[in-house]
């Protein structure tokens, strides 16, 4: 046995951050590779109303499951966690179905208020299957990291991006909106990876769904996630994926396909990492929750990781340049440059604090937490009624209120966790 392989034994925290990682990574180098293709495909409004898409399935998937993903962490028997599992699946396809219908009655009023693109008609109804498909994915994501099957996870997560890839690349120049067509197909692929998994372990489980008493006993034992945490969920989903919707309505979508490559660059790599560990540690502080072991300087220690993995973002955007921009993604591209660098801040910040919120969750305090969104929520949204006259004024506005809002989250946490200890 290697010394490596010894360190890595003796550390399962560690072991299981870095396999969550590595397919996080993977998954995201894929993504990446196939930029400078698609971004001479596609031009800047393709992106932008990609952007709007995946804005608004986003923020309607975070709630589908009425945020029982979380409570699949919780229970100590399988049994409890598959109840709630399929339980959640229902509440998730009956949301979406809502959705979908709201779609369809109501796309015209809807394209009219958000100022969306006069062919959002074409993809709006397809907002519903979406969150279907991404609220499955955060079910299947907890309910196999609950059991340490981080591998299955990453397995996700590639299964989506390669067919991803492909179709969008496939569809080039026959469809415009190959991007969106693209991002559907990957979320198909995945949702029908997880059902696989899953059925594989665990073939009768899916019998639980012909008694309604089975599943429903532990979703109203776990009333607490949606009863304290789906409104909040919901109003701070809205303000992380807000900016680009934000953008649309001030700038329009030559802007926001701009602003798109910006987060490309920044948000989705940090937003992937920010996934791959919250994972991790949602687990790991739920056992030391649960064996009263102290939580201050497991967290102190990991917010010093996530610090250095900012101070290694920020250096790798600075090195690459404008000129990196151009070469990698197309000349129309070096504005997405001056756009990263007012961002920095704000997503390095995040990388640091989101990761540490799931302590409210493994602690049974997400009450605690409340305030912040609520506060988060209702200042981005005030930035859909200020008249910025040009696109620095928002970045700059809002990486101010996103790292001063993200230190006061921060300090929270680390106080709660100091008092229980």
């Amino acid at each position: 046995m290697t010394g490596l392989q010894k360190f890595l034994k003796q550390r399962p925290l560690v072991r299981h951050l870095l396999v969550s990682l590595s397919g996080t990574l993977v998954a995201q180098l894929i993504l990446l590779a196939a930029q400078p293709l698609l971004r001479r495909l596609y031009a800047p409004e393709h992106f932008g109303e990609l952007s709007l898409y995946l804005s608004l399935t986003g923020v309607l998937a975070t709630v589908a499951p009425f945020r029982y993903e979380l409570a699949l962490m919780i229970p100590a028997s399988q049994d409890k966690a598959l109840k709630i599992f399929w339980g959640a699946t229902l509440l998730n396809t009956f949301f979406s179905l809502c959705i979908t219908l709201l779609a369809l009655l109501a796309a015209e009023p809807l394209i009219d208020l958000m100022r969306l693109p006069s062919t959002a008609t074409l993809w709006l109804p397809w907002v519903g299957p979406s969150v279907w498909l991404y609220g499955m994915f955060m079910l299947f994501q907890n309910l196999f990291s609950r059991n340490q099957s981080y591998q299955r996870v990453n397995a996700l997560r590639i299964g989506r991006r390669i067919p991803e890839i492909i179709f969008q690349w496939g569809a080039a120049g026959r469809l415009n909106l190959g991007l969106v067509a693209g991002e559907i197909a990957g979320r198909i692929s995945m949702t029908a990876l997880g059902f696989y998994f899953l059925l594989k372990s665990h073939p009768g489980s899916i019998h639980l769904l012909r008694n309604a008493r089975k599943w429903l006993l532990p979703l109203l034992a776990f009333r607490q996630y949606p009863l304290r945490s789906f409104f909040p969920t919901f109003l701070n989903a809205l303000a992380l994926l807000a900016p680009s919707l934000i953008v649309n309505y001030h700038f329009g979508s030559y802007a926001n396909g701009l602003f798109d490559m910006c987060l490309q660059v920044l948000a989705l790599p940090a937003g992937f990492v920010i996934n791959a560990i919250s994972n991790v540690l949602l687990a790991e502080i739920s056992q030391r929750h649960r064996q009263s072991r102290p939580l201050f300087g497991f967290l102190k220690r990991t917010a010093t990781g996530l610090m250095g993995l900012a101070l290694l973002m920020a250096l790798g955007i600075a090195l690459l340049g404008t000129s990196g921009f151009q070469f990698l993604f197309g000349s129309e591209y070096g504005l997405s440059y001056a756009y990263a660098i007012w961002l920095i801040p704000a997503i390095g910040s995040r990388l640091v604090v989101a990761p540490l919120a799931v302590f409210f969750a493994g602690t049974h305090q997400i009450g605690r937490s409340v305030w912040w969104q609520y506060t988060y929520a209702a200042g981005i949204l005030t930035f859909f009624i200020i008249p910025f006259v040009h696109i620095h004024q928002f970045l700059a506005a809002y990486a101010c209120f996103e790292v001063i809002l993200n230190v006061l989250y921060l300090w929270q946490i680390f106080w709660l966790a100091k008092k229980s200890n």
